[in-house]
């Protein structure tokens, strides 16, 4: 019977690992998601300021 509350014990001990495992998978996939995002509002920023740029060259040669 003792055995039976060992398995108890570590099917409880394993699922509260899993639990935190998803909890680190979570964050780092934020922290994906966050950089992501960053890094194509960079790009569209960059795409603006490249048109703004070459917009004023063209008056400015005119």
């Amino acid at each position: 019977m003792g055995e039976r509350f060992r398995i108890v014990e570590w099917l409880n001990l394993v699922d509260k690992k899993l639990d935190q495992l998803q909890e680190h998978y979570s964050m780092a996939m934020e922290r994906v998601d966050v950089y992501r995002a960053m890094s194509l509002e960079f790009l569209v920023m960059l795409l603006i300021i490249s048109l703004v740029i070459l917009e004023v060259l063209m008056v400015i040669k005119l």
